[in-house]
Parts: C-alpha cells; sequence; structure tokens
C-alpha cells in the first residue's frame, strides 16, 4: 500500500512537472517568437475574381531575404547581382510597372514584393504618371461597349490592377507615424543585407502572410463561400421629402461618385477621382439650402446621388437605376421574418432583402436633366498661389450633340456670363472658364460616368464636368491621387465653378429659366474646409459634430475602396459622413435636442445629426455587381448574370509580413553542438533518474 502510495504521488509529481513545463514552453515559444520575429503593418495586393476568371495576387508562406530595389538597374540586375535562392524584393513604387515585375518573376528567385513609397533616402523620386486601370475604364460595361474599338481616356493606364500574379505583393505607404517607423525598419534591414552583397550571414528574411481563400471564377468562390461581392451603400438626397412616383414633378439630377481605386485598395484616396465632385457637389447642396423659396415648393425636384461601386462596371448607379425604374414588389414585408436570402430582423422588406425601401418614391422616368462631376479639381497639379492670376478650364462632355434638349442644358453653362474671378490671396485671381470638350473635328462623346447608367434605359439631357478634354489627369486611379499638392487657388476655381453650377441648378428646379436669387451662393470657406477634411483630416472642425456620438476612431484619412458588400450596414466611412452632411443640409425639420439617434425614437423618421433631431429624405441604397443575386432558397450569393459586372473579392485572415534575422554560419554550428550536448546531458540525467527510482521502489 504504502508503495502503490509513493508511486501515485510521484506520477501526480510528474504530471504536474509536466504540465508546468508546457505552460512553460508556450511561453517559451511566444517569446521566442516575439524575439525572432518583428511584425510590420503592411496593406496587400488581394484577390479579384468576376465571371472570367481572377486577377490580383496570391501566396502559400511565401519567404525570401531582403533585396532593396530603389533604382532599375537594381532591378534589371536582380537575377545576376544576388546568389541562389528566394528573394523578397522592396521596389519602390516610381519602378512598379508590369515589366518589372515579370522581369523579377522570370528570375525564378522571386518570393514575393513589397512596395514602398517615397520618404527615404533609400528611394527615387514619385512617377511622373501611374495608373494601374485600364486605358477605357469599366468601358466593356458602359453605354458605348458594343462600340469598339474604345476610346483612350486613361491612356496612362497599365491595366495592373486586372492582371494576375501568383505571388504575394504588399505594400508600405509612409502616411502616419507606425508606417513610417515600419518602413524605416525595412530599410534598415534591406541596408544591412546590400552592404554584406547578400551572400554573407546574418541576412534579413521576410516570411509573409497573405493567402487568399477564393478560386477559380466568381460563381466558384461565391458557391463555396469563399469571397463576397464588391461593394457598399450609395446614397441619395432631396430637399422634397414629399417626392412621390406620382406626384407630377420632374426631377433634376447633381450626380457624383464616391468610390476609387489604385492597385493596392486600402490606399485608394481618390482626391481628385471622386472627392473633389463631391466637395462640389455638397457645396451645391448647401447654397440650395439658403433659397429663399423652399426647394420643395420648386417646380422640379433636385435629386442629389452620391454613388458606390462605380469603379467596377458602374454598379452603384446601375443597382439605383434598377431599382426605380420599375415599381417595386415586396414579397415578405413583415419586419421580424427572416429568410435564408434576408437572415436579418427589423428589414423593410425580407424578400427581396432590403433594409430601407423610401427609393420607392422615385421614378426614373421623371428625370429631366442629369449633371455629373467628374475629375473636376486638378488636385495632383502643383500650382503656385502666390502669384497673379490663374486661368482654370472646366469641360462639359455630352453623349449626343445632335440633340437638342441636352445642347440646350449644356448652353446653360456654356452661355452664362463670365464667372466674376475669385480670389485666392490678397493679389491673386481664379478665372473659370467653362467650355464644350468637342473639337471641330471629333465629338469624343461622354467619358465613362454614372450618366451611362441612366442613358442606356433612355435618351436624357445629360452633362459630365471634367477639369479635363481629352484624357484623364495623370494619377487617375493610383495611390498617388491624395490631393495633397492642393492650394487655395484650386480651392477658388471649385468655389467658383459650384456658385455657377448652383445658381443654374437652382434656375432649372424654378421651371420657368428664372434667375437664381443672390442668397443661392456656395459659400468658398466651405469648400475649402471640406475639401481639407476630405483629403487631409476626416475629423476636422467641420465634419466633427456629424460623427459625434456615433462612431469613434476616426481616422485622418480613408481608402476610397468600395470593400466587401455587407446587406446592414455601410463599411466605408465616406458614404457615411456623406449621409450625415446631407441629412443634415436637406433637413425639413428640426424638433429637438439629442445626444443619440435613440433619443429621437419618439418621432418616427428623425435622426440625431449634428445634437438635433432631424427630418431629411436622405437614405442609403445598396451598390454592388448588378450580376450577383443573391439566391431565395440557399441564401448564397450567386451569378445571375454573367454579361453584366461579377466582380468579387476574395476572403482572407491576415495580411502581414514578418522580418526575422538569419544566425550566421558559425554561430549555427555553436547551437546545433550545444543542442546536442543538451539531448545528451538530459537523456542521461532521464536514465540515471530512472534507474534511481527503480531502485527505491524495489528496496522498499
Amino acid at each position: 500500500m504504502k508503495v502503490l502510495m509513493r508511486a501515485a504521488a510521484a506520477l501526480l509529481l510528474l504530471w504536474a512537472l509536466s504540465l508546468q513545463t508546457a505552460i512553460a514552453q508556450s511561453a517559451d515559444i511566444n517569446t521566442l517568437n516575439r524575439a525572432i520575429y518583428q511584425g510590420i503593418s503592411v496593406s496587400g495586393c488581394t484577390r479579384i475574381l468576376n465571371a472570367s476568371g481572377t486577377t490580383g495576387c496570391q501566396t502559400f508562406g511565401a519567404v525570401g531575404v531582403l533585396y532593396m530595389a530603389a533604382t532599375q538597374s537594381d532591378v534589371d540586375g536582380f537575377s545576376s547581382n544576388t546568389p541562389a535562392g528566394s528573394y523578397a524584393v522592396v521596389l519602390s513604387y516610381s519602378l512598379l510597372s508590369s515589366q518589372n515585375l515579370l522581369t523579377l518573376r522570370n528570375s525564378g528567385k522571386l518570393a514575393g514584393v513589397i512596395l514602398i513609397n517615397n520618404g527615404t533616402s533609400a528611394q527615387v523620386a514619385p512617377p511622373l504618371t501611374v495608373s494601374a486601370d485600364s486605358t477605357c475604364p469599366g468601358c466593356q460595361f458602359g453605354l458605348y461597349a458594343n462600340d469598339g474599338p474604345y476610346y483612350s481616356w486613361n491612356p496612362k493606364g497599365s491595366g495592373l490592377m486586372f492582371q494576375s500574379f501568383d505571388y504575394p505583393i504588399v505594400a508600405i505607404w509612409a502616411h502616419d507615424p507606425g508606417s513610417v517607423q515600419s518602413l524605416g525598419t525595412l530599410v534598415e534591414a534591406t541596408a544591412s543585407n546590400q552592404a554584406s552583397g547578400y551572400a554573407q550571414n546574418p541576412l534579413y528574411y521576410v516570411q509573409f502572410d497573405a493567402t487568399m481563400s477564393a478560386a477559380v471564377d466568381a460563381a466558384t468562390c461565391l458557391r463555396r463561400g469563399t469571397c463576397d461581392p464588391i461593394g457598399d451603400h450609395s446614397v441619395w438626397s432631396t430637399f422634397s421629402t414629399n417626392i412621390t412616383r406620382n406626384d407630377g414633378k420632374g426631377i433634376i439630377v447633381v450626380s457624383s461618385r464616391i468610390d476609387s481605386v489604385s492597385f493596392i485598395h486600402d490606399f485608394s484616396f481618390g482626391a481628385d477621382a471622386t472627392r473633389a465632385g463631391l466637395v462640389v457637389s455638397m457645396a451645391i447642396a448647401d447654397a440650395l439650402s439658403k433659397s429663399p423659396t423652399p426647394m420643395y415648393q420648386m417646380a422640379k425636384h433636385v435629386l442629389f446621388t452620391y454613388f458606390d461601386a462605380e469603379s467596377w462596371g458602374l454598379s452603384g448607379s446601375e443597382q439605383f437605376l434598377n431599382d426605380i425604374s420599375t415599381p417595386f414588389k415586396c414579397l415578405v414585408s413583415n419586419p421580424s421574418a427572416t429568410t435564408a436570402a434576408c437572415p436579418f430582423t427589423g428589414m423593410n422588406c425580407s424578400q427581396p432583402c432590403f433594409v430601407n425601401t423610401e427609393f420607392q418614391r422615385l421614378d426614373s422616368s421623371k428625370i429631366e436633366a442629369w449633371i455629373e462631376f467628374d475629375q473636376i479639381g486638378n488636385l495632383d497639379q502643383v500650382i503656385n498661389d502666390s502669384g497673379p492670376s490663374i486661368s482654370s478650364n472646366i469641360y462639359t462632355h455630352i453623349n449626343d450633340a445632335s440633340d437638342a434638349a441636352t445642347l440646350q442644358l449644356e448652353s446653360m453653362f456654356l452661355n452664362n456670363p463670365n464667372l466674376p474671378p475669385v480670389s485666392f490671396n490678397k493679389s491673386g485671381q481664379v478665372s473659370v472658364t467653362i467650355q464644350t470638350a468637342r473639337s471641330a473635328t471629333s465629338n469624343l462623346r461622354l467619358p465613362p460616368s454614372s450618366a451611362m447608367s441612366l442613358l442606356k434605359r433612355r435618351n436624357v439631357p445629360s452633362i459630365v464636368f471634367a477639369a479635363y478634354r481629352d484624357s484623364y489627369p495623370d494619377y487617375f486611379h493610383s495611390e498617388y491621387d491624395n490631393g495633397l499638392a492642393w492650394n487655395r487657388a484650386q480651392v477658388a476655381s471649385l468655389c467658383a465653378f459650384a456658385n455657377a453650377t448652383a445658381r443654374n441648378v437652382w434656375t432649372l428646379a424654378s421651371g420657368n429659366n428664372t434667375t437664381a436669387p443672390p442668397s443661392v451662393s456656395v459659400n468658398c470657406t466651405l469648400v475649402a474646409s471640406l475639401l481639407d477634411c476630405m483629403t487631409r483630416n476626416l475629423s476636422c472642425s467641420t465634419l466633427q459634430p456629424l460623427w459625434a456620438n456615433q462612431i469613434s476612431g476616426v481616422p485622418t484619412t480613408s481608402s476610397d475602396y468600395a470593400s466587401a458588400f455587407q446587406y446592414d450596414q455601410s463599411l466605408q466611412l465616406m458614404p457615411y459622413m456623406i449621409n450625415q452632411f446631407m441629412f443634415n443640409i436637406t433637413a425639413t425639420s428640426r424638433i429637438s435636442n439629442c445626444s443619440t439617434s435613440q433619443d429621437c425614437s419618439y418621432a418616427n423618421g428623425y435622426q440625431c445629426i449634428a445634437n438635433s433631431c432631424i427630418m431629411s429624405r436622405t437614405h442609403y441604397h445598396y451598390a454592388y455587381s448588378p450580376g450577383i443575386a443573391k439566391d431565395p432558397n440557399s441564401g448564397l450569393w450567386v451569378v445571375a448574370d454573367a454579361t453584366k459586372p461579377t466582380w468579387t473579392e476574395s476572403r482572407w485572415n491576415n495580411i502581414r509580413i514578418r522580418v526575422f534575422k538569419s544566425s550566421s554560419l558559425a554561430y549555427q554550428w555553436i547551437e546545433l553542438v550545444v543542442g546536442v550536448v543538451l539531448t545528451a546531458v538530459t537523456v542521461a540525467a532521464t536514465l540515471w533518474a530512472r534507474k534511481l527510482v527503480n531502485k527505491h521502489f524495489k528496496t522498499d
């Protein structure tokens, strides 16, 4: 009995020691990982799929020695200047091109690519021109899809975002203290490798973790549940709270787009591509809110539309116009009901799934004019704002130069008396001229634009305004479209143009060509503030009241990439901010103070905006590829029409890299010898302890 008790005690002690050892080993492993690996936050090239196949990047745990490619000669000499092995190439953004990526790939030594932007001595100047989109973005789904060959609106487009890569590409964009520190760590490690000629240990390595789950095509990954439709939420707004399909009033649409895109989606800042147009549209709404005759009493409705996912086959405008072109039919309208395709409660309609059905008030057949803002800011051009007067041109693009109604709409802007110059400093003024984009020898028709989604359905007088005539600016759909170069001269130009447009929109809404009253005037201070907010500081004082008590941790900048669509929420900050701003500007009723929207719950339809309970006809609308739909039986997304846009984004767990340092060869031999000695000592000690225990129990 005594022997059994001692044996049990010995076993219990061994179990306890084993558990303690396991815990210690786990802690040691975590500590060891932190000691060996240095994690660096990066953004990645993701995998995008459509009905035809896949584009983007992929990896499965690639590892490579860090190699710096700061110049073209570094890229050209990569294969011959490095020993055999696998390399993670740190590539300056200025060298990002299909040819350079192919050169690196064909070397047989490439593990992955890490893109870095300017800001360190290891890099060269930014590229003169760069665009990852095609030369005619989205034209295969536009108004002239069957009229090829397509006109090259984006002649500098590389099409890089539509190519497929079987290796990871990640990026660090130095725009905040954290990314600057990460970039410094990476540059220091590559400099160390470069000094050793990539041949002598110790060397710095990178381990990539950027596995994309989706494969084959959109139909396959949707069926497997490994991807989601690309999209988010559009916003529409009007001063006309009581607008209905049958109220007999025409509709004037003022349109702009929310989203942009770049090769690395996290850096889709879209300053000129989208945000300049947003600023103009929002400033126009503010000017119209000062009308002595309330806008809802005008002869025609003014409808502001802000479309998301337009970079993906005009998805936002297509979805919106589909839904307002025919009377909506809700098959299941019980807010407490859920279906396989709509597993949410509180929806206005559960089949089809809609959280908001206020779009039923709109009828596309009542649209009488479409006014749209494209790239109108020239925000990526450096303009001297300390000198004398500056001239700025805005061009009108139309679809049909033979259509009398379209020409009449265009003439309202072309025949406008010369806009008064707007001052941008004590001595300088900006003169803005609006002129037609058509030349004597050609009619370029419309560039890719939301207006096409309407014109594919019926002919409506439409104008697309842009600061370009024949081709896009240099940084369209690129990481460099960040708007950091704009100054007071560009603010003055945008304000003058917005003011002329606001007054003409008021005249159209009046229905009788009445000249707009002086009170309908754009606030240039608001234009400057909104431009600053959207390109440099989203938590600025102008927008801060809109964020208050709603969300926390507003960043200074935000990507305009549409991301992955979710039914019950707007994932991106820009649609949310536009919704809040327009809700406040177009408000027709303010009834009480509030801190949160729950304080306004006693009044149906009111929201708490800027600490007031407000009623407004401002709503979200779904924006995702129109070729994708929910199967009502299975609840899965499916490709319903492969001839329409079917863009999806792969799911993934993490996109990150870890830097670690390999030891020297001598040190590795020391580690091996020490490991063998420790193993031998451990085995000998174990055998001795076992012999001692056996002898002790045998004696008892």
